[in-house]
């Protein structure tokens, strides 16, 4: 179910009306877990697979354009999935064996893939290995491995990241932490 904003058609119902009560988003089942972007949605399937819909610029939804998409549609290329995280204008994924993928906005390096160009298909996170939770907001992300470290990346503009400066990081960084069990990410920290 859906309700709210729907300009960039995030609510996945069809249309992009406003919706003042909840709508039922009809074409969704077997819903593991469901996570709200900036401007767009995921829907992790209990098969491991993924659907997106809402704002597509920049890659959002990971279909391989910048379409905006109307109701959800699965990601062909993306399978094995537990987790997902999303930021304004882009998204990741955390797969069964701890690797993971992330595409759309890419210009602060959120992504984590060592370049800021935009991916409009999910890609490899090839630096980080063993991850046990995600998450991501506005520009940034951050994981959390399950030897309790955790690793960041993307805009830093606040201090958000936690690196004692304000430079973005265009790849998964450790910060000195240790023994951690969960993680969240807000805007501007």
């Amino acid at each position: 179910w859906a309700w709210g904003y729907n300009g960039n058609y995030q609510l996945g119902i069809g249309n992009n009306s406003n919706q003042p009560i909840p709508v039922e988003i009809t074409s969704l089942n077997e819903i593991a877990e469901i996570i709200a972007g900036g401007g767009h949605s995921l829907v992790v399937h209990s098969d491991g697979s993924v659907s997106t819909w809402g704002y597509g610029y920049y890659g959002a939804l990971g279909h391989g354009n910048n379409s905006n998409q109307s109701i959800p549609l699965q990601i062909s290329a993306l399978d094995n999935v537990i987790r997902v995280a999303a930021g304004d204008y882009h998204s990741l994924a955390l797969l069964k064996d701890g690797s993971m993928k992330s595409w759309g906005y890419n210009v602060n390096g959120q992504l984590g893939i060592s370049i800021t160009s935009q991916q409009n298909s999910p890609v490899d996170i090839t630096t980080i290995s063993d991850v046990k939770a995600i998450d991501a907001n506005y520009l940034q992300s951050m994981a959390l491995l399950n030897d309790g470290t955790v690793n960041v990346w993307g805009y830093n503009g606040n201090y958000q990241l936690g690196t004692g400066s304000t430079s973005q990081l265009t790849s998964p960084t450790a910060l000195s932490l240790s023994d951690i069990q969960h993680i969240s990410m807000g805007y501007f920290h």
